[in-house]
């Protein structure tokens, strides 16, 4: 079962019904009780769209040929790979640590605030200036694809140093109390462990555990420390000051006021469920909302992506961060943004053309993770789909450096270990 699960030559299916779940069925059921919600009808609209796209490109073979033949490709070592890749990356995490006004995990063992731990998580990385802010697209081009594919590729070739350098990735995760920034280690691990041939489900299953109980464990430190009150929520000054900000106390299983930007969890794993399964739905449809309301419908060219706006001249519109703070309020840094779902990114920037080529795109790409030979790079497939659920493409792409990977595995070719052959025992 798990390893029908994680095959990557179903991504493309996997990914598609999701879609359908999550972005129209989902809508159309919520209509019912928000009484003609025109935001969230557009949202299943536009997801029909794009799920038929995605089927359709990771039905034909109009990428298959984008890689070079075996002969042709660049050979690289494994072991010097993954080495240059660690050296950089173990420079940047001591240099991230060492300018770090304050580390989130060290205030929280010190018993600091929610809202304190919160305002550190944006400054460690988001809110730097000067020189400084390059480290956020540092981080991101890292953590976002290089890293993960580097673990799998260790861990396929059971390499010496492979559990010290899981174990340094997962440090830092934890370090600035980010929930989910251990899973782009944790996933890739679980795909190689599911796709063994002994069909042994235990490891998989641990895994599985293992990942749930520290997105549990992180949310419950950064929430609820030192005695505050479980349910408890604390906002920023600028989010508690937000008029538009009603907050809402009611049963989870009331539809309406559940998938809402108002709502308050009433715990840790209420927490972790709502901002998986509600944050990314109510999101979209809000940007949606942003994009008619606040800039009457017309497409920004591109204007939301940093790299766009500056490849075309453009000046970039922060468009993230304004469906943020029409959702919340603005935080004390200014930094808070809401990405939602890949095809509105797509949708505001080019209309109903980019949601097509948008799709198109995002099935090839799956169609290219189906077809590989490269086990670490399929390993990355889940991972992948999960960034396009609740993130733009462009930012997937670039800043978060699956670019890179792509390139890098279509067009080379590991001489040392097993990284195309099947995945050994983590």
């Amino acid at each position: 079962m798990i390893r029908a699960i994680t095959k990557p030559e179903l991504s493309g299916l996997y990914f598609a019904a999701i879609l359908a779940v999550g972005y129209v069925a989902f809508p159309y059921f919520l209509n019912f009780y928000l009484k003609e919600d025109v935001y969230f009808i557009e949202l299943a609209h536009i997801a029909i769209v794009s799920a038929l796209c995605v089927l359709f490109a990771f039905k034909f073979d109009f990428f298959d040929k984008a890689s070079l033949p075996e002969v042709m490709r660049l050979r690289v070592d494994v072991n010097r790979f993954c080495f240059v890749v660690w050296l950089g990356f173990g420079a940047f995490v001591i240099l991230a640590w060492s300018t770090a006004n304050d580390i989130p995990l060290v205030s929280a063992v010190r018993c600091q605030g929610a809202a304190e731990l919160a305002h550190q998580r944006e400054t460690f990385l988001k809110a730097r200036a000067g020189w400084e802010a390059s480290l956020v697209y540092i981080n991101g081009i890292f953590v976002g694809a290089i890293v993960p594919y580097t673990i799998a590729l260790m861990f396929l070739c059971r390499t010496k140093y492979r559990w010290l350098c899981l174990g340094l990735f997962f440090i830092y995760s934890v370090s600035f109390l980010e929930k989910a920034l251990f899973l782009r280690a944790a996933i890739p691990l679980f795909y190689i462990v599911a796709r063994r041939d002994d069909g042994r489900l235990i490891p998989g299953l641990g895994i599985v555990a293992g990942m749930a109980a520290g997105m549990y464990l992180i949310t419950l430190v950064s929430t609820n420390l030192c005695g505050e009150a479980p349910g408890q929520v604390v906002r920023s000054p600028a989010q508690q000051a937000a008029p538009n900000v009603k907050t809402v106390r009611s049963e989870p299983w009331d539809p309406a006021r559940y998938f809402a930007h108002g709502y308050i969890p009433k715990g840790p794993l209420d927490h972790v469920i709502w901002r998986s399964v509600a944050v990314p739905l109510f999101t979209a449809a809000d940007s949606l909302a942003v994009f008619h309301e606040q800039f009457n419908g017309r497409p920004l060219l591109g204007a939301t992506s940093t790299f766009v706006a500056g490849l075309l001249g453009e000046t970039r519109v922060p468009f993230e961060r304004i469906v943020f703070e029409s959702q919340w309020g603005q935080n004390v840094t200014g930094t808070g943004s809401a990405n939602s779902v890949f095809f509105t990114e797509a949708y505001v920037n080019f209309g109903w053309p980019g949601v097509i080529v948008f799709s198109l795109f995002v099935g090839g790409s799956l169609r290219w993770f189906a077809r590989s030979k490269d086990e670490a790079f399929r390993s990355l497939w889940m991972l992948y789909c999960s960034g396009l659920y609740s993130a733009g493409l462009i930012g997937l792409l670039l800043s978060n450096g699956f670019m890179l990977v792509m390139l890098f595995s279509l067009f080379s070719k590991f001489e040392v270990g097993r990284a195309g052959a099947e995945p050994a025992s983590a």
